[in-house]
This record gives C-alpha cells, sequence and structure tokens, in this order.
C-alpha cells in the first residue's frame, strides 16, 4: 500500500450513486465535507464485505461524539479541521497502517472464537462420551484424539460427529 500510486476519486452526494462501483476498487477512500455525514459513513463502510480498504474522513467541523461514532463505524483517519494536501500522504499511511493492524486483530479475534467455539464442542462431546462410556475423561479424550488422527481430521470435526450420532441416538 504504503508506497504504491494513489488514484484519486472525488465525488458528492448528488454523484454518489454514480461512481459508487469505482470506490469499490479503491485502495483507499477519502471524504472530504463540512461536517460529519454518518449515513454515507455508515454506506461507505458497508462496502467494505466486497474490499476492506482504509477510509480517511476529513471534517470543517466534528465534535468528539461523531469522531467517536466514525471511529466505531470503521474509518482508519477522522481529522477535524485539518485537510492540507501536503499532509494528506503522510495521513494516509498512518490510516493505511492503522487498518492493516485493526484488519489483523479482526481477523486474530475471529480465530480465537473459532477455537473456543472448538473446544466447547470438543468439551461437549468428552462429556456426553464419558456420561454414556463410563470411561475416564483421559481415556475420551485419547480415543477422540486417535480417531481424529486415524481419519486425518480436527478433533472440533470428530466431536461434532459425536455430538450428531448421540442426537440422531440418544
Amino acid at each position: 500500500m504504503g508506497d504504491q500510486p494513489h488514484q484519486t476519486e472525488i465525488t458528492g452526494h448528488a454523484d454518489w450513486q454514480a461512481r459508487r462501483l469505482k470506490l469499490i476498487g479503491a485502495s483507499a477512500i477519502i471524504l472530504a465535507s463540512p461536517e460529519v455525514d454518518l449515513d454515507l459513513l455508515t454506506e461507505l463502510l458497508a462496502m467494505r464485505r466486497f474490499r476492506s480498504v482504509p477510509i480517511l474522513v476529513f471534517v470543517d467541523q466534528g465534535s468528539r461524539e461523531e469522531m467517536s461514532r466514525a471511529l466505531k463505524l470503521g474509518v482508519s483517519a477522522f481529522i477535524v479541521d485539518g485537510l492540507e494536501p501536503d499532509r494528506i500522504p503522510a495521513i494516509l499511511n498512518v490510516a493505511e497502517e492503522r487498518h492493516s493492524l485493526t484488519l489483523a486483530l479482526r481477523d486474530e479475534l475471529q480465530k480465537s472464537r473459532e477455537d473456543l467455539a472448538a473446544r466447547k464442542t470438543v468439551e461437549r462431546a468428552k462429556g456426553l462420551l464419558m456420561t454414556k462410556s463410563g470411561l475416564s475423561e483421559q481415556d475420551v479424550y485419547d480415543s477422540m484424539r486417535r480417531m481424529a488422527m486415524t481419519q486425518g481430521k480436527p478433533m472440533r470435526e470428530i466431536a461434532q460427529n459425536v455430538l450428531a450420532i448421540f442426537a440422531i441416538f440418544p
């Protein structure tokens, strides 16, 4: 991102819909307006489902509350009364870095959630097998682990299969 040339696309409310598709392919979006338009920001940020890019907002005036809401929506930079063309490249570099860090944190959070869900599934399956078989937790775990290794599947998948079997045949 940092040293690559940036293509600039300037748009206003009147031609917003016509230029929307061009913005989907942008490497960054810079929005400059007299005041914060949270509806427009929400729509811009909804486009992130296609491709996530840093969004910089320059406003002539804005409150701390508006800044906070914009940042919570996912804006990478929110600058009040500071639109100076010679500062944009440096601000854009910082926004790109912040955006990358935010995406990395989101990915890490998603992976943690998936890992936690997998552990919960394994624990439920172990508990069910312990109850039904009378085996110890270690014996059940070892059995599930061997099955996972033999079948070349993750423990989560083995646990899901166990839970599905007991759902069908309680």
